[in-house]
């Protein structure tokens, strides 16, 4: 069972979802606000327009292959596609999109390929993601602007299989263009796992008290007291290990494929490459996150990436020596 769906199958069953294939966000925060007199017990919490939501495809989409894989009927024009959040996404300390929240798409065109090399034909459309009260909040593809039809390209990376739109409406009566550095990572489907990155469409104005109800359904924090750090090293940097600190101390040496996993306290913490600068993060309780350590003009620095991303890039990783 991959890295990723062996932590994801619990919390799945946990919140009562189910998905029929593989399945899997940044954090946002915001102020909760109140409606109209400040006496008012209409209380409400806003997810802002244009938050990014890191989903997972929880099934597999092809198109019109030249050389058709075994991974289901091809997909033709109003197919429904299923996708689920990939983490938790907080308005405040309130979880309102859940891991594992579902999400649709809708295929809008399938274009034949001309070769193996032209992406995977499908056009597509984001349509909405479930709250945690089970409200369909409207998606896009992009950080601002209107919902709009995109074409899907596919890449095979060292951190995953991301998915992300290639060409949008003009390009949909024909000028597909081919990305020459990418043409041999690309992938003409969409394995069921890929990830991709959606936005909320509008500022989503939620029911607090409704909020509030759903969260011992999602929220697994009553059950734990630290929160998970994993800081992590790709492959193709040199044999030396690096030694990584937290809070000041030493917590382990990273080499070539490797991870280290921590559990801190919630509060404000440093992660650094000794002799660097610390990354200050502020961390809350039962939340996940993933430092990615990589070189960086001509030395090293520590990234924060998403949950998907370092669930991806860790799957064949082993863990580090902690001296």
């Amino acid at each position: 069972m991959n890295q990723w769906l062996k932590s994801y199958v619990p919390r799945m069953a946990a919140v009562g979802l189910w998905v029929s294939s593989m399945a899997w966000a940044q954090q946002v925060t915001a102020p909760s606000q109140t409606s109209g007199d400040p006496a008012s017990t209409n209380r409400t919490i806003t997810i802002p327009d244009g938050t990014a939501v890191e989903m997972r495809f929880a099934q597999p989409v092809r198109g019109k292959m030249l050389d058709p894989v075994d991974v289901g009927a091809e997909a033709t024009a109003g197919d429904k596609v299923r996708l689920v959040s990939a983490a938790d996404i907080r308005v405040g300390d309130l979880i309102v999109i859940a891991e594992g929240a579902i999400a649709q798409a809708s295929v809008l065109k399938v274009k034949r390929p001309l070769t193996s090399l032209n992406g995977t034909g499908l056009v597509l459309q984001f349509d909405w993601i479930e709250d945690v009260t089970g409200k369909q909040l409207p998606l896009r593809v992009l950080p601002t602007g209107d919902p709009q039809p995109f074409m899907l390209k596919v890449t095979s990376t060292s951190a995953g299989v991301v998915a992300r739109p290639e060409t949008l409406r003009s390009d949909l009566v024909g000028k597909d263009a081919v990305d020459v550095p990418e043409i041999w990572r690309s992938k003409n489907y969409i394995p069921a796992g890929t990830r991709v990155t959606a936005y909320v469409h509008g500022s989503q104005v939620l029911d607090s008290a409704k909020i509030e109800d759903a969260q011992a359904r999602v929220s697994f924090t009553q059950f734990e007291t630290t929160a998970d750090a994993t800081i992590y090293r790709t492959k193709g940097h040199g044999g030396t290990r690096l030694r990584v600190l937290c809070d000041g101390k030493l917590a382990g040496q990273i080499g070539e494929l490797q991870y280290l996993h921590l559990d801190l306290a919630p509060g404000e913490h440093s992660f650094q490459i000794e002799n660097q600068p610390a990354l200050l993060i502020k961390i809350q309780i039962g939340q996940e996150y993933y430092f990615h350590l990589q070189p960086h003009l001509g030395d090293w620095e520590l990234k924060q990436v998403t949950t998907g991303e370092g669930e991806d890039s860790i799957a064949n990783a082993d863990p580090a020596s902690l001296r």
